[in-house]
Parts: C-alpha cells; sequence; structure tokens
C-alpha cells in the first residue's frame, strides 16, 4: 500500500489510559491503531489477539492505541465505557472518540478496523474487521525489527480460538440485525418514538423483527413495555445489545433454551431461560456447535434492544 502519514490524534472526548501523541513517538514506537466499539461482537471477538500481542510486545516497541468510536448514543457514557474496557481487561491508551473526530480523520466506515503505524509515523497496514491474525503480527514483528534490528522475537501465536483455525467452516448467517426503526427490518408498520401496541404477522423472513404487545420504537433502540419480539435466525450464535433491570425471557423454537445452546449470559429462573441485562452491554444468548434456523422469541417489560449479532463458524 501507499504510505500515508497518520493524522494527529485530535479531538478525543477523553483518554483512558494515558494520552497518546504521535508525534512524540517517532523513532520511538510502532503503533497499532485500533478502532473499536465496546458492543461490537466482531471487535470484541479480536481483544484476546490484542491482548496477547500487547503482552508480548509492548516492552519491544510496540503501543496500542484504542479508538473507541460509539455505534449507539448509550455508548458514549464514559461510566460504560470505563466498566467494559476494566471488565475484558484493556490496559492499553484508549482514545474517546465521541464525536468522530478521529474516525473522520482516518476516513474510516468499520469496526473494527486496525491501521499499522510504523517508526516514522506512516501507515503501512490496514485490516478491516476480524481474522488476518497470523498476517498481523507478522507485520508487527516486522516493523519492530525496522525498529530495532537485534531483537528476538518468538513465533506468532496460534489460533485462540477453533473458529479461527484455517479449517473452520462458515455456514451462511442472518446479517446483524438492527431494532431501532433507522435501520431495522420490522413484519409490519411501525409508529416511531409513540407508545404502541403491535400485533406484527411472525414472519419466515430472516433478520424480521415481529413485534406483539405494547412498545416504543426509537431511531436506534426498541423499548418493551410488555410484549414478545420474534425473530427467525440462521446460525450457531446470537447475541444482543441490550439494557433493563428485569428478568428477560428468552425462548427458541417456542420452548425454553436448551443446555447445549445456552450462551455465556443464559440463566434459568423459575424454569424459564433468559437473563437479567442490568447492565448496558452485548450479551451471548445462544452459544452452539449446531448451525441452524432458529426461531428467537424475547418477553420483556422495560428492557431496551439495540441489535442482534451473529456467529456460523465450526470446525
Amino acid at each position: 500500500m501507499v504510505k500515508v502519514r497518520a493524522p494527529e490524534l485530535n479531538g478525543t472526548t477523553a483518554w483512558i489510559n494515558g494520552e497518546v501523541k504521535l508525534k512524540e513517538l517517532k523513532g520511538k514506537k510502532v503503533v497499532l491503531l485500533d478502532f473499536f466499539e465496546l458492543t461490537c461482537v466482531n471487535c470484541i471477538r479480536t481483544f484476546p489477539y490484542l491482548k496477547e500481542w500487547w503482552n508480548r510486545y509492548k516492552d519491544k516497541g510496540l503501543l496500542i492505541v484504542g479508538i473507541h468510536t460509539p455505534e449507539f448514543e448509550r455508548s458514549k457514557d464514559m461510566d460504560f465505557v470505563k466498566r467494559e474496557l476494566k471488565r475484558f481487561g484493556i490496559s492499553w491508551p484508549v482514545a474517546v472518540d465521541n464525536e468522530y473526530k478521529i474516525w473522520d480523520a482516518y476516513a474510516n466506515m468499520y469496526w473494527p478496523r486496525k491501521y499499522l503505524i510504523d517508526k516514522d509515523g506512516y501507515i503501512v497496514y490496514d485490516h478491516i474487521g476480524e481474522g488476518a491474525y497470523t498476517e498481523t503480527e507478522i507485520e508487527i514483528q516486522r516493523l519492530l525489527r525496522d525498529l530495532n534490528p537485534s531483537l528476538e522475537l518468538p513465533e506468532p501465536i496460534k489460533p485462540l480460538r477453533p473458529e479461527d483455525d484455517l479449517n473452520r467452516v462458515c455456514y451462511p448467517r442472518t446479517p446483524e440485525t438492527y431494532c431501532g426503526y433507522f435501520r431495522g427490518k420490522f413484519a409490519g408498520k411501525i409508529l416511531p418514538d409513540i407508545r404502541t401496541a403491535y400485533n406484527h404477522p411472525i414472519v419466515q423472513g430472516d433478520g424480521v423483527i415481529s413485534l406483539v404487545g405494547e412498545f416504543v420504537v426509537e431511531s436506534e433502540r426498541l423499548i418493551f413495555i410488555d410484549g414478545k419480539l420474534v425473530l427467525n435466525f440462521k446460525g450457531n450464535e446470537l447475541n444482543a445489545v441490550m439494557f433493563g433491570d428485569e428478568f428477560v425471557e428468552v425462548r427458541i423454537n417456542g420452548k425454553p433454551i436448551p443446555e447445549n445452546m445456552r450462551g455465556l449470559d443464559i440463566r434459568v429462573l423459575e424454569g424459564k431461560t433468559g437473563l437479567l441485562p442490568k447492565d448496558y452491554r452485548m450479551y451471548n444468548i445462544i452459544k452452539t456447535e449446531k448451525w441452524g434456523i432458529y426461531t428467537l422469541e424475547i418477553f420483556g417489560k422495560g428492557t431496551e434492544i439495540y441489535a442482534f449479532t451473529f456467529g456460523s463458524c465450526a470446525v
């Protein structure tokens, strides 16, 4: 790629774990710039690799800098950002980019996106999305050797999860499904921003939301007053960005979620499977080895849902 000088990291709302000025790092550091969002499943899946690279190379000249640019309005909340960084064990510097100043300076359009900046301050590597972990680490090592030719470096890490292995198979999956009227798909008419009783048909369309009961549908979120959401999806994993202070019942194909399909955040309460989304974040609802086409039902009161994401890879 043509080398472009990396724009300075100006216009941040705040810095967490220390402030960074790229101009001060010339000749001293290789920088991995990571655009991410703490509710983004694709970003979250890259965290184990970032943590491993940080532990391996932070004393050898690598500086990781996270750029947290929010996808949803609630993701701008500093308490949320600090809590989730701590929960995921992210200790490198993070710029809180609530006004999209750094995002725009880099003309970015994706979560996650990783840039590598060499010792002279030029962008020399650009990767969008998950994956390419070995390729990225090899490039990190090349740049570190340019900084210090005498460095002794380990072999690149092997896949940290089975689904990252090159022998994995990825089946078709439902695309990210948004729950607000700005980007969501619904089985019937929506009245924006108004408390409304809905009785949508239960459609078979992939990623189409059906509402039965009372809801408020806002631009980027869906608020349960007292009702049921139905969604057909394909894959072997389902996550939801949620928030609420009451237990939310979740069923799959009309029944409680079987034990071999329960995600990390699913609990059983009085014979019902579900979760208590007391913190705004991404919750893992379905995780199974078997790919399939499923019907999800969520019963809630006062719960907010922003988006669903899906997985489909298996070894």
